[in-house]
């Protein structure tokens, strides 16, 4: 009998395994990695679910690129989330 695995570990499993040809499901994660790059929000929340699982690491990677999009936002965009 093998002891159970952490937590963590089965969620990272979970969310990180590829597709397979008999599995044609995307990963969890496949539709925040397509749409981070152009969605600041999907990277947050992908930096936020890296964050709860004790990868600081790859967060502050997306956490930077938020910032990257704050900052090459629309000056209009910029000064309405400055204030708030």
């Amino acid at each position: 009998m093998q002891p159970e695995k952490p937590l963590e570990e089965e969620i990272d499993k979970a969310l990180n395994r590829q597709t397979s040809e008999d599995d044609t499901h995307p990963s969890p994660v496949d539709p925040f990695r397509l749409y981070a790059p152009i969605n600041p929000i999907a990277e947050y929340k992908l930096a936020t679910c890296y964050t709860h699982l004790g990868y600081s690491s790859k967060a502050r990677v997306h956490f930077a690129r938020v910032e990257k999009l704050r900052e090459q936002a629309d000056p209009d965009v910029r000064n309405t989330i400055a204030a708030r």
